[in-house]
């Protein structure tokens, strides 16, 4: 989840492959030495992330036990750094897109160097 502030890592040359999967819906498939990642990705028109997606292997449930979970949240702002445009106010927790979601993660980007 945390490649949205590494854009130029999502690009095909590095394996990463996008499909679109609604008017406003992207899927991306990251590889990874143990399994792909998949990320589901909700646009603005301008093409901005709004929402991101994934399913985490946790055990951050009433049972405590171990298994695959909604994870994500949702982008309240934006700004460009270096030429990058990335999310700069987030909100991320488990159980995303459910009555359970609790976003134990949240950050306000206020600047951001690339190389």
């Amino acid at each position: 989840m945390e490649a949205i502030w590494a854009p130029a890592g999502l690009l095909p040359i590095n394996g990463v492959r996008w499909e679109q999967t609604g008017p406003d819906r992207a899927r991306i498939t990251v590889p990874s030495e143990i399994e792909p990642v998949v990320i589901d990705l909700t646009l603005a028109g301008t093409g901005s992330v709004v929402a991101l997606t994934t399913m985490r292997w946790t055990d951050a449930n009433p049972e405590k036990t171990f298994a695959w979970q909604p994870f994500g949240g949702t982008v309240h702002a934006g700004g460009t750094f270096d030429g990058f445009t990335i999310p700069t106010m987030v909100r991320i927790g488990n159980h995303f897109g459910t009555e359970d979601y609790h976003p134990f993660f949240q950050a306000e980007i206020t600047r951001a160097r690339y190389r």
